[in-house]
């Protein structure tokens, strides 16, 4: 389960923009161009399966602007749920970086990341403090809409491609700082594809920067747990066991986190990658006909972060097709040894391995142990985002969604990792 598709049934925390409200946004966008209501521009709230926890406006403009390259723009209000203004001025920054940069460098021949106009994190423009971003609107599908096993090979396959080479392109990114954690600024190196951050506390928790996966495991999912433990009124069925559950797998993961981040290890040193860190089918916008990628949109959870995990929700629908999954990965890995012949030593950091392949373990025990995290931080938020009307039956489906991830952390601890002197270095 996504931060996106958990939240179906979200309570409306904001609300709805005025056309004064967007009138003000756009002149504070593009101070020069004296855009008017009704006279140069409408605009819409898109349905809330589009803006599941942050309201999103569609701006079409009515007239040509010499400031302004395109139609039509969307704004994305920050829920003040979040309480933390880090989060917009992280995907402001991420997605400015990587709309302006990734074609100039070569990375890729398409922009998939729609491009930044504006932002305000601190809430100082409207007068209700709401944060905003303003961007260029994509003409697109969701993946999820279309359904991807629904299509034929070649379409799978031409995605695939794509998706491949902004995968790659992402990952060709060296950061000279390597710590777990978001950003406050990104700036190319001149004469290479190395990148220097100011790495800042996570948009969402607020957790420092780790030098360590197992180090932000354990802050994120003590944080979270503290969270739960700590709303009032709000004790449904399951509700309290499932904590309990989480906190004994936290406090397994910490008697051994050296020796989880030591068996983890990608290569003699792991290199932290840019993770989207909500990359599902929600997010990804397509054309329907063609199976062009046309945006990778919600870059708000966007971290440094260990390879890897941003593969979990992509691919779930082919995952259930075992036949295609199987032709998938060993497509999609003969195809990136021949395009990216430089990055070869990437491979396993582009893509999750092929089943049988040396790296395949470590990559969904990886995502096993992210899944843990997932299912805490939906936990803690879930009596903000669902109704009180539905929460006997969101903890129902909790109950199954921890019991599955706990007993997944649960193997992966006990499990035989020195088979070279035939025992177990992690015992719990």
């Amino acid at each position: 389960m996504s931060r996106a598709r958990s939240a179906s049934t979200s309570k409306k925390l904001v609300q709805d923009l005025s056309p004064s409200d967007v009138q003000l946004l756009l002149s504070h966008s593009f101070p020069d161009t004296n855009l008017t209501y009704p006279r140069d521009f409408s605009f819409d709230k898109l349905p809330t399966e589009v803006g599941l926890l942050n309201p999103i406006y569609k701006v079409d403009l009515h007239c040509e602007h010499p400031n302004v390259d395109t139609d039509s723009l969307i704004i994305k209000v920050t829920n003040p749920h979040w309480k933390i203004t880090s989060k917009t001025h992280n995907e402001a920054v991420v997605g400015q970086f990587l709309s302006e940069n990734l074609t100039s460098l070569g990375l890729t021949s398409n922009r998939y990341v729609p491009r930044i106009y504006a932002y305000d994190e601190k809430g100082v423009v409207l007068s209700s403090g709401l944060c905003y971003i303003v961007m260029n609107f994509v003409k697109g599908k969701r993946l999820q809409e279309v359904g991807i096993n629904n299509l034929s090979v070649e379409k799978r396959q031409h995605f695939l491609n794509q998706y491949a080479e902004f995968s790659a392109a992402c990952k060709s990114l060296c950061f000279t700082d390597q710590k777990i954690g978001c950003f406050g600024k990104m700036t190319v190196i001149p004469g290479g594809l190395s990148v220097e951050p100011v790495i800042i506390d996570d948009a969402d928790t607020q957790v420092e920067p780790c030098d360590t996966f197992s180090k932000w495991i354990v802050k994120t999912m003590e944080l979270r747990l503290a969270e739960a433990n700590n709303i009032m009124d709000f004790d449904p069925p399951f509700y309290k066991p499932l904590i309990r559950q989480l906190r004994t797998s936290l406090d397994s993961i910490i008697s051994l986190s050296d020796k989880i981040d030591e068996h983890l290890k990608w290569t003699g040193e792991d290199r932290l990658h840019l993770g989207h860190m909500d990359m599902n089918d929600n997010n990804i916008l397509v054309d329907e006909e063609t199976m062009d990628i046309k945006g990778v949109i919600d870059w708000e959870w966007a971290s440094l972060m260990v390879p890897h995990i941003d593969m979990c929700d992509v691919f779930t629908g082919i995952q259930a097709d075992l036949e295609y999954y199987h032709e998938r990965q060993a497509f999609h890995w003969e195809r990136i040894k021949e395009q990216y012949p430089s990055h070869r030593d990437l491979l396993g950091e582009i893509i999750p391995p092929p089943i049988g392949h040396p790296l395949h373990e470590k990559t969904y025990q990886r995502q096993k142990l992210f899944r843990l995290v997932e299912v805490t931080m939906i936990l803690a938020c879930m009596h903000t985002w669902t109704p009180e009307n539905t929460w006997d039956s969101v903890c129902k489906q909790m109950n199954e969604d921890v019991r599955i991830a706990v007993a997944d952390v649960k193997a992966f601890l006990h499990e035989d990792h020195d088979q070279t002197h035939g025992k177990r270095f992690m015992r719990v």
